[in-house]
């Protein structure tokens, strides 16, 4: 371990035994207390709290916003489909719905470009 930082991989192995990438991240130094985690499948890396044994989305959402995205994570259960619906003004204005996402168990994230003024809502089938 390098107190400066490293590169971490996660790798699986197919049913003939050839080894292949699931992820990767290179970090550097890290404070006491604190851990790295992506957010949703393919999601952004952060940092936050440790969450041992735990989902990285303490709660019922996490966002993120860069200058032209936003980011929505969600907790989720195993098995269910989810869609995530927004919409510009509270009234009136009918709901658009992103495609569905199917869980495997961990958050999920999804993206949009940033608007002035957006409403979500997170939908479980």
């Amino acid at each position: 371990m390098n107190r400066l930082g490293e590169q971490l991989a996660l790798t699986g192995t197919t049913a003939a035994g050839a080894r292949f990438l699931i992820d990767a991240v290179t970090y550097g130094p890290q404070s006491a207390n604190s851990a790295l985690a992506r957010l949703g499948e393919g999601g952004p890396w952060i940092t936050g709290a440790p969450t041992p044994r735990a989902g990285n989305v303490e709660g019922q959402w996490r966002s993120i916003v860069d200058p032209v995205n936003f980011l929505l994570a969600f907790p989720t259960r195993a098995g269910r489909t989810y869609t995530v619906q927004y919409r510009d003004e509270l009234g009136g204005a009918p709901w658009v719905s992103l495609p569905p996402v199917r869980s495997v168990g961990i958050e999920q994230a999804v993206q949009t470009p940033l608007a002035a003024r957006r409403f979500f809502r997170v939908r479980e089938e």
